[in-house]
């Protein structure tokens, strides 16, 4: 039987795409224009619970901006980004000065790739030959691996959207493994690899240690019209930090039962 695996067929996509990056040329008949008057937004996907001090709460504590944070943790209708209708007519209307994204790293994680120990663990379901899922997955890992897939394509989608029309945007992701042991990340993608080729969209990689965590944390950060961020991310660290735990240990530390200063 010739069957259909829409796994294969997005790695096939991502195949054409990176032939496509290597032969690309820049167009200069775009011509900038302003954004709307009136008020702006900034959309803020998957944003996950408020929470005191987040990138919502600096925007409103300063005013100029309207933040809009979209998850379903929030609201199960507005907070699908599949539902996504709303958003993009913001953004066509020149209204969204930029847009942050976060998707989730569920099926992408090199926890994944850990070796445990006292039972079963979650195993890898994208390599670097299979990147938008592996051949031999169970149905619910297809189902994970869909679902992954179409979330970061949305957000993608939509800072894509955003970045046309004269926003800025962010898109943050573990830094991942750079392909050693095939260990697949979005960095590698086509759609990532052609976006880098602006002059104006840049990659920032840091640790988040410097930044208040409490073991390294390896980021990256998909930067648009942003060509100040690695700067002004870098004034932000702690002079002198140094790592004192992995994230294993950290994972297996218990919970000090401290009250917080």
């Amino acid at each position: 039987m010739n069957l259909c695996s829409v796994n294969r067929a997005v790695t096939e996509l991502e195949r054409g795409l990176l032939e496509r990056v290597k032969h690309w040329q820049p167009c200069f008949d775009w011509i900038p224009r302003p954004m709307a008057c009136g008020q702006k937004y900034f959309l803020i996907l998957f944003s996950g619970h408020r929470r005191f001090a987040d990138i919502a709460s600096w925007m409103e504590w300063q005013g100029d901006v309207c933040p809009i944070s979209i998850d379903l943790a929030i609201d199960q209708k507005y907070g699908s980004i599949l539902d996504d209708a709303l958003w993009r007519q913001l953004i066509v209307a020149r209204k969204v000065v930029g847009a942050h994204a976060a998707p989730p790293c569920e099926t992408y994680t090199l926890a994944r790739w850990l070796e445990v120990l006292d039972g079963p663990a979650p195993r890898p379901l994208r390599d670097m030959l299979s990147p938008w899922g592996k051949d031999e997955l169970t149905i619910q890992e297809v189902m994970q691996c869909f679902v992954g897939t179409q979330l970061i394509m949305k957000a993608l989608a939509l800072i894509v959207l955003t970045y046309c029309y004269g926003g800025s945007f962010t898109l943050e992701h573990p830094k991942g493994a750079e392909g050693r042991e095939g260990r697949w990340r979005i960095w590698e993608s086509a759609m990532v690899n052609q976006l880098l080729l602006a002059a104006d969209v840049k990659r920032v990689d840091f640790v988040q240690g410097p930044l208040g965590q409490p073991f390294a944390k390896p980021t990256s950060m998909l930067t648009g019209r942003l060509m100040d961020f690695a700067q002004e991310l870098f004034k932000q660290y702690q002079p002198g930090w140094r790592p004192t735990s992995g994230w294993e240990e950290e994972k297996a530390r218990p919970t000090p039962h401290v009250c917080a200063k």
